[in-house]
């Protein structure tokens, strides 16, 4: 991957503005591009390195600071992403910068590959919003000579948290990204929606209560996301799921033909639906029960 394999690299930042997220361009010279380049190729390079196969993001995981993970921009809640990939006539302004720098959201670089192919790799500021800050304090060796920098100064990062490639978006910093897209606030919004999809197939279950716990907390919210993202709830049979229970210590109670867990037992339910709670039997004494943090299927 070298310059020339691009007809063009553009970089932008993205802040507040009016009440809406917006993006603006900002010229740059060929030693930024090269820079933003050598992010790109970082990026890919420690991508690449990390062991284990590539993971679907789930906001009900624990992640390490570097993943293998993906999600698809047809995600409900990247639609706002989406639209910026697709957009392909981001305003120019080079007053943006200088004016917005401090409020910057994230900033971001398009990649126009020769082949057709764009990609663009979007970061969370962590250096240049703090240098920002140290206006007329750094230093600079000019002609053998220490002289100090008056104006605004950034530096760039060393990779970009995520990049997104025409329906895919690759997330190699799980943090950044759900930062920059405000994941988990689009998550807690969704919960009810996402209980009533769950609830459909398994019409069983009686989930008013778990639909009032889950718009008020964060981390039902995210076990609900994670449980109606399965492809195979229809397939989770009442037999062994009132075992599986029986067998984490929940009774579940019956009213109006349905099940449902007693209220203290609602998460621990929903770990369950979403395979967090499994057992070890390799002793004459009763299974032991664990609960997963983060699961990685073999």
């Amino acid at each position: 991957m070298t310059i020339d394999d691009f007809s063009n690299i553009e970089f932008g930042i993205s802040f507040y503005g009016n009440g809406e997220s917006v993006q603006r361009k900002i010229p740059i010279n060929k030693d930024v591009k090269d820079s933003l380049l050598e992010m790109l190729e970082t990026f890919f390079e420690t991508y690449e390195r990390l062991e284990g196969a590539e993971e679907e993001f789930s906001p009900s995981e624990k992640y390490q600071s570097n993943e293998r993970l993906f999600l698809h921009t047809n995600n409900d809640h990247l639609k706002e992403l989406k639209e910026f990939y697709e957009n392909e006539k981001l305003e120019i302004d080079d007053a943006s910068f200088s004016i917005y720098a401090q409020e910057t959201d994230y900033y971001f670089a398009i990649f126009h590959h020769k082949g057709g192919q764009k990609l663009i790799g979007v970061k969370r500021p962590n250096y240049f919003k703090g240098l920002l800050k140290k206006k007329g304090k750094l230093i600079s060796l000019v002609d053998d000579t220490l002289k100090v920098i008056p104006d605004d100064v950034f530096k760039l990062d060393f990779d970009f948290d995520f990049v997104i490639v025409e329906e895919k978006i690759i997330i190699l910093h799980p943090s950044g990204f759900s930062l920059i897209t405000n994941f988990e606030n689009a998550v807690l919004n969704s919960a009810n929606a996402n209980v009533e999809e769950i609830a459909e197939k398994l019409s069983y279950i009686n989930f008013e209560g778990i639909s009032e716990r889950a718009v008020k907390n964060l981390n039902t919210a995210r076990l609900i996301y994670s449980i109606k993202s399965r492809n195979d709830l229809g397939q989770i049979t009442l037999d062994k799921l009132i075992q599986k229970c029986k067998l984490s210590g929940i009774t579940l109670e019956f009213k109006d033909d349905k099940y449902f867990p007693p209220k203290e037992y609602e998460k621990l339910f929903l770990e369950i639906l979403d395979r967090r709670i499994y057992e070890y039997d390799l002793t004459e004494n009763d299974p032991e029960i664990y609960k997963a943090a983060s699961r990685k299927k073999l």
